[in-house]
């Protein structure tokens, strides 16, 4: 269970059963600490003094608000209003849970609760494993298995000093450790430091105790859960017809698409329905709603309620973006870098003396190189602000004890300090700096803008700009889940994009239709927990027309060419 940005957290669940036989009064403790793979884990990387400046940007006025809408009323078209970094969540259960001030609260299963997990539902729901318990789906489901290369846990597990490339060996260390501790008891009670010394070295080697939460189950390869046969008018995959499906021990195992592949998603169709495949044009394999314009769906990952589109809905405003929307956007687009390396609400992203800092500043340059190239110069009328222009704008700690007369060495430290100090202007900028870059959104906005309005100058350079910036999103978005799946579910899958105007423009679009099915905006968490259409009253709709993008985002000019 990921809890977000409070990391480790008391739950106690009063969860009632439907199950006969079982307790409905059932009282179970929960104490849990797990690492996330989504960008709360990168939150918690801030300093408390930031991380308090990071809660109240993102929650205005959450203090005195109404306990049945803790994290504020309801907002027209989002479903997901009181989700986001450090906000609400719909109660799992039937619960008594703690609050961040202490106070225990017993709220009933789907009442909102003042509890950031890394999905809508929290705790976030478990979903059985049907690969380890084959028997327990019902009549109407299947088992959808996935499985990947094992990469194990060789070299995966961290060590003492905050590196990694330790291999755990639980069941040695088990062992080891109750005989560490007896003779650790003995050298204690000699006085034998030389002894103590040895062992606790030994241990370091073996046995590090930082490595021990990586157990064998954490690297299975292979994992399955129930899932319903899909119905009429949805979509599906058609099944292979030509090679039987094996079939283990206890019920088929695997189920085939058209190319002989295991599904890559559940979407096999009932047997006595047939899916009509992808070549049937008159109702090809899928069907989905389409993404209406000028929205940023709330969800529990990012904050989407700086919106650069509706912004200009707002303002009566035309299709593209304005130069001071435009500026604003690549803000947060300009401090893209991985978040688990360096967060940007930590004096580590911005210390210039340091790899990690130097790192930093190299891909800020490199995302203003690629802007400046696809820079729309002919539609916004003014140059793109200078990159010294453009750093002015960021919420640089950094930058700002250079100001006030520290040098680059004493900002090193002071930084570090000053993040720690209540209401100070070092813990404030870094307040900022989190919020700004958890604000995905506007990357995309500045994405779909440039290359909706790309001219006919320079156009080798634009779209090798647009295969660049492809790359630093696989390798620099600030999420890993995120960018992961950019790497593998776009990039590996098409190519990075093409050099034709339109092409670039093309392929953006597809590939934000692509990992927009994937996100938590519009699954309501991780895509592991929740499918497509099984949290409707949450889930938002994904695939935008082509159409409905190009009357959004592309600005016709006389200085460019619209066919």
């Amino acid at each position: 269970m990921a809890v977000g940005l409070a990391r480790l957290m008391l739950t106690i669940s009063l969860a009632l059963s439907a199950r006969a036989g079982e307790d409905p009064n059932c009282l179970i403790q929960v104490q849990h600490e797990q690492k996330s793979s989504s960008p709360h884990e990168y939150y918690n990387k801030m300093t408390p003094a930031a991380l308090e400046i990071f809660r109240e940007l993102l929650n205005p006025g959450m203090a005195g608000a109404d306990p049945s809408y803790p994290c504020g009323g309801p907002i027209a078209d989002q479903k997901m209003y009181f989700a986001g970094p450090g906000r609400c969540s719909i109660a799992s259960a039937n619960m008594i849970y703690m609050m961040p001030n202490g106070t225990l609260t017993r709220k009933s299963k789907g009442e909102q609760i003042l509890m950031s997990c890394d999905d809508v539902m929290c705790p976030v729901p478990v979903i059985a494993d049907c690969y380890m318990s084959p028997e327990i789906c019902a009549e109407d489901e299947w088992c959808w298995i996935r499985q990947h290369e094992k990469w194990g846990a060789w070299a995966m597990g961290p060590l003492m000093n905050g590196t990694f490339g330790h291999t755990p060996d639980t069941e040695y260390c088990d062992q080891f450790m109750k005989s560490y501790a007896r003779a650790l008891a003995r050298a204690q009670q000699a006085n034998n430091i030389r002894r103590e010394e040895e062992l606790n070295k030994s241990r370091d080697i073996l046995c590090p105790s930082s490595s021990q939460v990586f157990g064998d189950n954490a690297w299975r390869p292979i994992r399955g859960q129930c899932v319903p046969y899909r119905k009429e008018q949805q979509s599906c995959f058609q099944q292979q017809d030509l090679a039987p499906t094996f079939t283990g021990n206890m019920m088929p195992r695997y189920k085939y698409d058209d190319q002989g592949f295991p599904m890559e998603r559940p979407l096999a169709c009932a047997p006595n329905l047939a899916c009509t495949g992808p070549k049937f044009n008159v109702l090809p394999s899928t069907c989905v709603q389409k993404r209406p314009q000028d929205i940023c769906y709330y969800g529990p990952w990012w904050d989407s309620s700086d919106c650069p589109r509706k912004k200009m809905k707002d303002q009566s405003q035309g299709p593209g973006l304005t130069y001071n929307v435009t500026v604003d956007a690549l803000i947060s687009a300009a401090m893209l870098f991985p978040g688990e390396i360096a967060w940007m609400g930590t004096c580590t992203y911005w210390d210039r003396t340091k790899a990690l800092g130097q790192a930093a500043l190299r891909v800020r340059k490199q995302v203003y190189k690629i802007a400046a190239t696809l820079w729309p110069m002919h539609v916004l009328k003014q140059p793109i602000p200078t990159f010294e222009e453009l750093s002015k704008l960021l919420p640089d700690p950094f930058e700002y004890l250079i100001s006030q007369g520290y040098t680059p060495e004493q900002a090193s430290i002071q930084c570090v300090k000053e993040s720690n100090k209540q209401r100070s202007e070092v813990a404030i900028l870094l307040g900022k700096a989190g919020v700004l870059s958890a604000q995905p959104n506007k990357v995309w906005s500045v994405v779909h803008f440039f290359t909706f309005n790309l001219d006919e100058k320079n156009g080798e350079s634009k779209g090798l700009a647009s295969q660049a910036l492809a790359s630093l999103l696989a390798q620099n978005f600030w999420c890993n889940d995120c960018r992961s799946f950019f790497e593998v579910g776009v990039i590996e899958q098409f190519g990075l994009p093409k050099m034709g105007k339109w092409e670039i423009a093309q392929w953006w679009h597809h590939a934000h239709n692509v990992a927009s099915e994937h996100v938590a905006t519009t699954r309501a968490g991780h895509p592991w927990i929740h499918q497509l259409d099984s949290l409707k009253e949450y889930q938002n709709p994904f695939y935008m027309s082509w159409e409905d993008a190009y009357q959004m985002w592309h600005v016709p000019t006389s200085d460019t060419t619209d066919d």
